[in-house]
C-alpha cells in the first residue's frame, strides 16, 4: 500500500520533473511573403535543442539544409537570420529572404531538428498571395505545396 506521504511526494515531484525537460519536441514557424517579394520567417525552437545557438553563420548553414523553400518557378529562396532573442526556454529566430516569383505554387520542406529527435514536429503557418495555410512536418515528410 502506498502511504499518503509518498503520494504527496509524487504529486509534487512529477510536475517539477516534467517542467525541467520538455516532453514534446516541436518547432513553430511563421512564414510570410508579401507582394514585393520580401519573405520573412519567425522560428521558435527550444534553445537547448538548437545546436547552432545564436551564431548567425551557423544558423544560416543549418537553415540552408533544413528549410528548403522554393518559389513557383522552382528557384530556391534562401532565408538569412537578422535577429535572435530568447523567450523563456525558446529561441526566437527571425530570417528574411527575397524572391521575384510568387511562393504560391512553390514548395516548402521543414526538417528542423529531425536529425536529432525522432518525434520532432514542425508546425508552419504560411501567409502569402495564395492565402493562409498550416503545414505539419514529421520526420521523413516530403516538401509540401504552398497555396
Amino acid at each position: 500500500m502506498v502511504s499518503g506521504l509518498r503520494i504527496i511526494a509524487l504529486v509534487v515531484a512529477v510536475p517539477a520533473l516534467i517542467a525541467a525537460v520538455h516532453p514534446i519536441h516541436a518547432a513553430r514557424v511563421e512564414l510570410v511573403a508579401v507582394r514585393n517579394g520580401d519573405v520573412a520567417a519567425t522560428v521558435r525552437v527550444y534553445e537547448e535543442d538548437f545546436a547552432p545557438g545564436r551564431d548567425f553563420r551557423a544558423i544560416s548553414a543549418y537553415f540552408d539544409r533544413h528549410v528548403i523553400l522554393t518559389a513557383a518557378n522552382g528557384s530556391r529562396v534562401l532565408l538569412r537570420p537578422v535577429t535572435t532573442t530568447t523567450e523563456g526556454d525558446r529561441l526566437r529566430i527571425v530570417l528574411v529572404g527575397w524572391t521575384r516569383t510568387p511562393l504560391s505554387g512553390g514548395k516548402l520542406q521543414v526538417t528542423l531538428l529531425h536529425e536529432k529527435f525522432d518525434d520532432q514536429v514542425n508546425v508552419v503557418d504560411t501567409r502569402n498571395a495564395g492565402g493562409k495555410q498550416q503545414l505539419v512536418y514529421l520526420r521523413g515528410d516530403d516538401a509540401q505545396l504552398l497555396n
